[in-house]
């Protein structure tokens, strides 16, 4: 069985030290893609520098409903931004 993954949130703080065991046991799980999804600005640009050290892990851009109030002003417009980038496959977590 080949499955998909379309919702890990990799770039938290609790996975940050063990990434590549994480990646490593689900693909040996028959886990062949992931998306890491972002929640913030900052969790974005994680998602992005993570997915680039793994082949079959992909980045989503977005701010979660959660998160707008801690937005800056600006931080939509650079989401948007981030999203023209050929690696992003997905725009979330929006709600």
């Amino acid at each position: 069985m080949n499955l998909f993954d379309t919702h890990a949130h990799l770039d938290e703080e609790a996975f940050q030290n063990n990434q590549t065991d994480l990646v490593e046991r689900a693909q040996q799980a028959g886990v062949s893609t992931i998306i890491t999804v972002a929640t913030t600005l900052t969790s974005s640009r994680r998602c992005l520098e993570i997915a680039s050290r793994f082949d079959r892990v992909f980045p989503s851009v977005g701010i979660q409903p959660n998160y707008c109030a801690e937005a800056g002003p600006d931080d939509w417009d650079q989401i948007v931004q981030l999203a023209q980038s050929q690696e992003v496959v997905a725009l979330g977590e929006t709600g």
